[in-house]
C-alpha cells in the first residue's frame, strides 16, 4: 500500500559530506515504496566542506528527481536551513529528519496510520526519544536545564522539544515566514507559535539512535540560551 498524501522531506546538512549518499539512498527507497508523491528537499547549511558538491554529484550520478537541494554560502544554523526548507516544500504533509537519520524515516507510518483521516486541520507532531544509547552524564545534565528553560516558555509541557524527528502538516507558511531562531532552539519558537496559533499538537515516540560523533559545546549552550530569552520575549 503506498500512501496518496503528497509529502515533502527536509533534511539540514552541515559538513556531512560522508553521508550523503547512504541518506538519500536510505530515505528516497522508502519513500518510494510508501508514498505516490513525495520530495527530498536537503538544505546545505553552508557547509565549508565538500557536502555541497557531494550532493551535486550524487544527484546527477543517479538520475534521483525527487531530491530537490537547497544552498547558500553562509553557515547560519539548523533553524535556518529548515526555515528554508519549509518555505520551498511544495507539500501540505511536511516530514523533518537530520541527516545522520538517528530517527529513521520509517517512523512516520505510525503517524499516517493514526491521522490519515484527520488531515485536514493544521497539526505538529513532536517526536519523543526513546535513547537506544544512553548519553553522557553531562549532556543529560544539560539536557534537563535546557529542559527547565522551555518549560518557561511553552504552555504544554512537552518533556523532548529537540528531537528531529518532526511532521507538519497545513500550516501557514506564513507563521513560518515570522520564525527568527537560526540555531538548534528553533524547535521551541515553532512550538510557541503552534500555541498561539492553536494548531494541534501532539508527541509520538520514536527510537533514537544517537550520534557518536556530536557534542555539547559552551558556544552552543550560551546560543541556545539565548536564543530561549528571545522566544520569550518575542512571543
Amino acid at each position: 500500500m503506498k500512501w496518496k498524501e503528497p509529502i515533502s522531506v527536509i533534511i539540514p546538512f552541515y559538513n556531512e559530506k560522508d553521508r550523503v549518499a547512504e541518506t538519500f539512498m536510505i530515505v528516497d527507497s522508502f519513500l518510494k515504496a510508501k508514498f505516490e508523491t513525495y520530495e527530498i528537499i536537503p538544505v546545505d547549511d553552508g557547509s565549508d566542506d565538500i557536502t555541497q558538491d557531494n550532493i551535486c554529484n550524487f544527484i546527477m550520478a543517479c538520475n534521483y528527481q525527487n531530491i530537490k537541494p537547497l544552498f547558500y554560502i553562509t553557515n547560519y544554523g539548523k533553524g535556518h536551513a529548515i526555515r528554508r526548507g519549509l518555505l520551498n516544500a511544495k507539500h501540505n504533509l511536511i516530514m523533518i529528519l537530520d541527516a545522520d537519520l538517528s530517527v529513521q524515516p520509517i517512523n512516520i507510518l505510525k503517524f499516517m496510520d493514526r491521522n490519515s483521516k484527520r488531515l485536514t486541520k493544521p497539526i505538529l507532531c513532536l517526536g519523543q526519544r526513546n535513547q537506544i544509547v544512553k548519553q553522557g552524564q553531562v549532556r543529560l545534565f544539560l539536557g534537563d536545564v535546557f529542559r527547565w528553560l522551555v518549560s518557561k516558555i511553552i504552555e504544554k509541557p512537552i518533556k523532548d522539544t529537540q528531537c528531529p524527528y518532526k511532521i507538519l502538516y497545513n500550516i501557514d507558511k506564513e507563521l513560518i515566514k515570522n520564525m527568527v531562531i537560526d540555531g538548534f532552539a528553533y524547535d521551541v519558537e515553532l512550538i510557541r507559535i503552534a500555541e498561539i496559533n492553536k494548531i494541534k499538537i501532539f508527541t509520538q515516540n520514536v527510537p533514537y539512535f544517537n550520534d557518536e560523533n556530536s557534542s555539547v559545546t559552551l558556544p552552543k549552550i550560551i546560543r541556545m540560551a539565548y536564543d530561549l530569552i528571545r522566544i520569550k520575549i518575542k512571543y
